[in-house]
């Protein structure tokens, strides 16, 4: 089972099955265009919901373009493994996200992030329902996404991590 945290994380899709009508069918941008932010790699603790596990999501650079992202609920065997491509947008960085695995999806979801400080994470959901009549146009996406930056309603939700220390 995926975390509170994956789950808006990853636009709250709660099983990929689910996400064939919505979610993105394309990045933002292609991974061409994307850069890896070193400020985000390394593991960062999200707290549950109450009555849940914490979860980690760990962000690696895969390959100096892509990020790998793992996310994994204190105590669970399973993870959730994905690639990233991020889309800079006038100092705003958002993420497509696809699922990589056996169970690996052709659909995208998108987060914004923003790194309030070395230690914090700050991850906003993107709600697909506001994209759900231009989702195979990124350039109309783009610009949806601009006009809307400010509004309440582009967001599903917000979560804060904590950068983990690592063990010397």
């Amino acid at each position: 089972m995926k975390s509170s945290a994956a789950v808006l994380i990853l636009s709250a899709c709660v099983t990929m099955s689910q996400c064939d009508d919505s979610d993105f069918h394309q990045p933002l941008s292609p991974a061409e265009d994307s850069v890896v932010d070193p400020n985000l790699l390394g593991a960062w603790g999200c707290p549950g919901e109450p009555g849940e596990p914490p979860s980690t999501v760990t962000f690696l650079d895969f390959d100096g373009r892509q990020y790998y992202v793992e996310f994994s609920a204190a105590g669970s065997k399973e993870a959730w493994r994905n690639r990233a491509i991020a889309t800079d947008m006038t100092g705003v960085v958002f993420l497509s996200m696809q699922e990589i695995g056996t169970s690996r999806s052709e659909h995208w979801t998108m987060v914004e992030y923003l790194l309030p400080d070395s230690e914090h994470l700050t991850v906003r959901g993107i709600d697909f329902n506001q994209f759900y009549d231009i989702r195979d146009d990124p350039a109309a996406v783009r610009q949806r996404l601009e006009a809307m930056r400010q509004d309440p309603a582009l967001y599903l939700g917000e979560q804060t991590c904590s950068k983990v220390k690592e063990k010397a």
